[in-house]
C-alpha cells in the first residue's frame, strides 16, 4: 500500500555505476554522471507490439533512500536507488521514417 522512507532522508549520490548485459551477452558496466556525457539512458519500453521498444532519457540526480513497507511485512530498511530523469519524447514528423527498413535512427527530444 504505502512505502516509508526511513528518517524522511534522501542521500544524493554524484555518480551511480550500471551493470548489464552487452547486445552480445556480455557482462559490463558503466557510470551515470548527471553533470558529464554520462548522462543519458536508454532501456526496453515493456510494452508489447510497441514499433520503437526503447525509451530514453537524461538523468537529473541520482538518490537513494531507505524504506520499509508495513504492508508488505518489510520491517528491515531496504536501499532504494532513484534515478531522478527527464523523459526523452519521440519525434511528431509523420514525414520522418526510421527504423531498420530505412536504416535510419529514431528522432527523440524533448
Amino acid at each position: 500500500d504505502s512505502l516509508v522512507i526511513v528518517g524522511n532522508q534522501i542521500h544524493w549520490h554524484k555518480t551511480m555505476r550500471v551493470n548489464y548485459t552487452t547486445y552480445d551477452l556480455q557482462r559490463a558496466n558503466d557510470y551515470l554522471n548527471p553533470i558529464s556525457d554520462h548522462s543519458y539512458v536508454m532501456m526496453l519500453s515493456g510494452v508489447p507490439d510497441d514499433p520503437h521498444p526503447y525509451w530514453y532519457a537524461q538523468v537529473l540526480r541520482i538518490f537513494h533512500v531507505d524504506i520499509v513497507c508495513p504492508a508488505l511485512n518489510i520491517l528491515d530498511p531496504q536501499r532504494m536507488d532513484v534515478l531522478f530523469v527527464r523523459w526523452f519524447g519521440g519525434d511528431p514528423d509523420e514525414d520522418y521514417t526510421s527504423g531498420w527498413d530505412s536504416f535510419q535512427l529514431n528522432r527523440v527530444g524533448f
